[in-house]
């Protein structure tokens, strides 16, 4: 048998004649804050490199509000993702310009002592930063301009037999691979870090 509970009057009723509240008439925080006619501005947010958190902060919501919309709102998520890949585009284009050198227009406005406004316009040339040409050369072709370049070196000894190796070419053999190895930059060996019998 069901349980049964008081309500307010002190009548008993079975638990499944419970009234729950509705949601039904509830406007949904995406849409009285008028989200949905903010997307534009969201991107822009995103273009101009603001943070999720500082854009929920924008938007007048929490960090886990702005992960859940990203989630349930598809338009939200495009909003997003354009104004990401916009402000990437831009980087990359200011990071190109900037290792390879480019020209840019000043604009300067002066008055006069008469009062009149005399507008210069000069052109200069930015060198290219070859700080930022390195580093987009590393991260375009890594295999090429890494700072580490490994080289792969063999030798090969027979150890058995060096105790019935003349000892002039026992020397031959260590002054040669001395100087592969040096030739290398693997080691930096002497002649006397060695005493030869």
């Amino acid at each position: 048998m069901p349980e049964e509970q008081i309500n307010n009057s002190g009548e008993q009723r079975p638990e499944n004649n419970i009234e729950k509240k509705s949601n039904a008439g509830r406007i949904p925080l995406y849409e009285s804050l008028g989200i949905s006619k903010r997307l534009k501005e969201v991107t822009k947010w995103k273009i101009q490199g603001l943070s999720n958190i500082q854009i929920a902060k924008n938007l007048g919501i929490s960090e886990p509000v702005f992960y859940e919309y990203l989630l349930r709102y598809q338009e939200f998520r495009e909003a997003i993702e354009k104004g990401k890949i916009k402000m990437i585009t831009e980087l990359e284009n200011a990071a190109f310009k900037s290792a390879t050198g480019h020209t840019i227009t000043e604009k300067k406005i002066e008055q006069d002592a008469t009062g009149e406004t005399k507008v210069t316009i000069t052109e200069k040339y930015i060198p290219p930063n070859p700080a930022q040409n390195i580093f987009m050369l590393k991260n375009l072709m890594p295999k090429q301009y890494k700072d580490k370049i490994e080289t792969e070196h063999t030798v090969n000894i027979n150890v058995n037999k060096l105790d019935q190796l003349p000892l002039e070419e026992l020397v031959k053999m260590l002054s040669n691979s001395e100087e592969m190895l040096k030739n290398a930059g693997m080691v930096d060996i002497d002649a006397n870090d060695y005493d030869i019998e």
